[in-house]
């Protein structure tokens, strides 16, 4: 969130003391974030490897993992062509959400070993987006002579920090439950925009989706492996400012 104050302060000092000029241009956005994808789960005993067997992971069931809204801030840069309505984006995304199960699960007693789980109870999973960079390209429809209307695809790379919460009799036994990776996501968007003698006023709509993420890990008493596959999916409001240097 500095880093963010701190280049409002340098945007508005900047759009105090530049013209209109060039085909540069550089902007911030704020607006509110929304998460809701599905988390599937499977399990499956551990007991089968001692005995020299493969694992066999048993899908029971899924989870909505959802946040109903966070705030969003951006930070952008961009190019625009002269001889086509052809513009080129990149930035960087803060948001704090957390997207998470309402509902704890419950497995069930099904699984082929010598000593089968007594239905532990798992609470899973928590998913935090941070540090989010992205470059893309954009078009625009020129409506009247302050009025635009936009389009635009960027491909995002993220941060995801993974979260897995297991009752007091269930704890993990391996550092995989909490896990942070990197994936690549597109996210189109739309949008429009007015202009003031240099100065852009607009809006943005954008729906990301991300590569799968994974996380497993072992549980005790019962030797068993979890294990969650997960599209992360966010829509994302944002009022925008930019300003040509």
């Amino acid at each position: 969130m500095k880093a963010f104050y701190k280049f409002l302060l340098i945007f508005i000092i900047g759009a105090c003391g530049t013209k209109a000029e060039g085909n540069y241009y550089i902007g911030l956005g704020a607006g509110l974030n929304f998460a809701d994808m599905q988390n599937d789960v499977y399990a499956s005993a551990q007991d089968r490897v001692e005995m020299g067997r493969p694992i066999e992971y048993h899908y029971f069931g899924g989870r909505r993992l959802k946040h109903n809204g966070a705030f969003a801030g951006k930070l952008f840069f961009g190019y625009e062509m002269d001889t086509l309505p052809i513009f080129f984006e990149g930035g960087y995304l803060y948001d704090g959400l957390t997207a998470k199960h309402a509902k704890i699960l419950t497995l069930d007693d099904t699984f082929d070993s010598a000593t089968p789980p007594d239905e532990p109870e798992i609470s899973i999973v928590k998913l935090n987006r941070k540090h989010t960079f992205s470059v893309g390209i954009g078009a625009r429809k020129q409506i009247n002579s302050a009025l635009s209307a936009k389009i635009g695809m960027d491909l995002l790379y993220s941060r995801f920090e993974m979260e897995s919460t297991p009752s007091a009799d269930y704890s993990p036994t391996v550092s995989d439950v909490n896990k942070k990776k990197y994936k690549l996501g597109l996210a189109p968007w739309v949008g429009a925009s007015l202009d003031f003698n240099g100065m852009e006023a607009g809006i943005r709509y954008q729906y990301a989706r991300y590569q799968e993420l994974k996380m497993s890990g072992d549980y005790s008493p019962s030797k068993f492996n979890i294990m969650t596959e997960t599209k992360p999916e966010y829509h994302t409001v944002f009022i925008t400012l930019s300003k040509r240097i």
